[in-house]
């Protein structure tokens, strides 16, 4: 297994640490959100995006549902489904009345159902242990897992909505088959494994929540 590390603060990253501390400097008056349950649009730096719910358990603890699903077709209509989600539990180490600072752990994940590319093949020929595979050819699910340590900077504009940024530290596990799930600023190089610090967009960890 190879390790390629890869470090990258960006810009957005060094952005939600000027709000963090000009956020510090403001009323001590914490947000309470306990009970509070929302529903919005979440991007992971891990590779996940969609739909997203949370819900506060306490005054501290939050939890969080992703899940995303993609449909393609080719030209020789063949299908592909892919179906993306993450789970992640989250501390509000920081809180102030218009915003907190959030640090949890977070798991990505993703299946896709593939068609095979190789050609038609006769029962012998399939035996034949003197004839390799084509190259290229996949027929089966693939499933990929990522694993992030999110800092996350929670701001609300109201009581019914906020915004998030995020940066962190994150772990690919790269499938044989390949990757997924695509960390935008990471290259693979045929890697089964990689450690980045940080997100490669400006706005690669934008989220929108609307609370209720």
């Amino acid at each position: 297994m190879k390790l390629l590390p890869t470090l990258r603060l960006s810009q957005y990253a060094l952005a939600a640490l000027i709000v963090a501390i000009t956020v510090g400097a403001g009323p001590a008056h914490a947000k309470d959100m306990q009970g509070k349950f929302g529903v919005g649009f979440m991007q992971s730096f891990g590779g996940v995006s969609g739909l997203s719910l949370r819900y506060w358990l306490s005054r501290s603890v939050a939890l969080e549902l992703d899940t995303g699903v993609a449909f393609a077709t080719n030209t020789g209509g063949q299908n592909s489904t892919a179906f993306v989600g993450a789970f992640g539990v989250f501390y509000a180490a920081v809180q102030h009345r218009t915003a907190n600072l959030l640090v949890g752990v977070r798991g990505d994940f993703g299946v896709r159902n593939a068609p095979s590319d190789a050609p038609a093949t006769r029962l012998e020929d399939a035996v034949n242990a003197r004839s390799a595979p084509a190259a290229g050819a996949f027929s089966g699910s693939t499933f990929q897992f990522n694993l992030e340590i999110p800092l996350i900077i929670e701001y609300f504009l109201s009581d019914s909505v906020s915004l998030q940024l995020a940066t962190g530290i994150l772990l690919v596990f790269v499938p044989e088959q390949g990757t997924f799930l695509n960390v935008e600023g990471i290259a693979y190089e045929d890697s089964s494994f990689v450690l980045g610090l940080g997100t490669g967009g400006f706005l690669g960890s934008l989220g929108v929540t609307f609370w209720f």
